[in-house]
């Protein structure tokens, strides 16, 4: 983005994208290019935050991505997650016991370096998936 331009790259992973965009969401910790990506077609987006986020709450508000990922050691402890029409996913998460408490907080997504552990540990508190 800082060295061709944000522009030219929205378009460049737009064009590379052609045929499947409805299947993808369009990703960036930098907000200014998903609000580029949204301005030419791409939706939905996910910003991937890089603070607090009550810190980005203006941003988002102003934003309104679909998705707003953020790494589980940014989320307040123990507090609600911050509401909006977005969908919260979650990273860098690899306990089933985070991922509950997570789950119960409002976030409706998670990732893991470690998902085949992490279903395992899911399956065994709640019972396998249908």
């Amino acid at each position: 983005l800082a060295h061709h331009g944000r522009a030219h790259c929205i378009a460049k992973i737009l064009a590379a994208l052609d045929g499947v965009l409805d299947r993808c969401v369009l990703i960036s910790f930098d907000a200014e290019a998903c609000r580029l990506a949204r301005t030419a077609g791409a939706v939905p987006v996910g910003w991937v935050l890089d603070a607090d986020p009550a810190s980005q709450r203006t941003a988002l508000d102003a934003l309104q991505p679909e998705f707003v990922f953020c790494d589980h050691r940014r989320m307040p402890a123990g507090l609600p997650i911050p509401g909006g029409h977005w969908i919260w996913v979650v990273y860098e998460v690899t306990t089933a016991e985070l991922a509950l408490e997570l789950h119960g907080r409002g976030v409706a997504m998670v990732e893991s370096m470690a998902p085949l552990r992490l279903m395992g540990d899911l399956a065994a508190r709640t019972g396998p998936r249908e």
